[in-house]
């Protein structure tokens, strides 16, 4: 899908769609090969009426009384969410959340493969994590050029984020998804994703309410 069209996209639609795709592939692995939105709608406590808009955006349409094919709609989804171009991508950080990145089997799904990580700690640099090689960031840059690899995971302390996210740049990378806990200065052709787990366990506790947020602290 062009950049113009994703922006244009509403995140929320974004964020549910592989949600879908997660349930709609455990289906089809238990031998299901229709689904109605209903089920979808029930099964992930989501509105119906959401549910259904949301799968008309992939261009499926469902089949009276029968429902929608899991098969067409999983491709659908690919399909609208860019999966089938997603492709390969590096990752520069092997701390705790990096090597546990490297071995995330969910990225599979989506087709996205990280070809090689990079780091600056040399009892990591030469060495395999989740069966990914770990090299030094020196050679970030003419590596990722001869690869032409466009998406980069950040997964670095703060202070060093800006500096990797320049190299990042200098390679060629379009698209950062920064698990760092700092903004980055970037040209207007390159796309950022902050990936703030801080912001988002706030807003879970928000939600849980204030009673909740007492008994967290006893």
């Amino acid at each position: 899908m062009r950049n113009d069209v994703i922006e244009k996209v509403p995140v929320p639609l974004l964020r549910r769609l592989p949600t879908y795709h997660h349930l709609l592939t455990l289906l089809k692995q238990n031998g299901e090969e229709y689904v109605s939105s209903q089920t979808i709608a029930d099964t992930l406590n989501l509105d119906p009426v959401q549910v259904r808009k949301d799968l008309a955006s992939t261009g499926v349409a469902g089949k009276p009384k029968n429902g929608f094919n899991i098969s067409e709609l999983l491709e659908g989804i690919e399909t609208f969410l860019g999966w089938k171009t997603l492709g390969e991508g590096i990752l520069v950080g092997c701390g705790a959340l990096g090597s546990s990145l490297l071995g995330y089997e969910g990225f599979l799904n989506c087709r996205f493969d990280i070809v090689v990580a990079f780091d600056n700690d040399p009892k990591k640099i030469g060495t395999t994590i989740r069966g990914k090689e770990i090299l030094p960031v020196t050679k970030l840059v003419d590596l990722v050029k001869r690869m032409h690899v466009k998406l980069g995971l950040l997964t670095v302390p703060s202070q060093n984020a800006q500096q990797v996210a320049d190299l990042m740049v200098e390679a060629g990378i379009k698209g950062i998804w920064n698990f760092a806990p700092a903004a980055l200065n970037v040209p207007q052709d390159v796309y950022v994703h902050q990936e703030d787990m801080v912001a988002s366990l706030a807003i879970l506790i928000k939600k849980m309410g204030a009673t909740e947020l007492q008994d967290l602290h006893k």
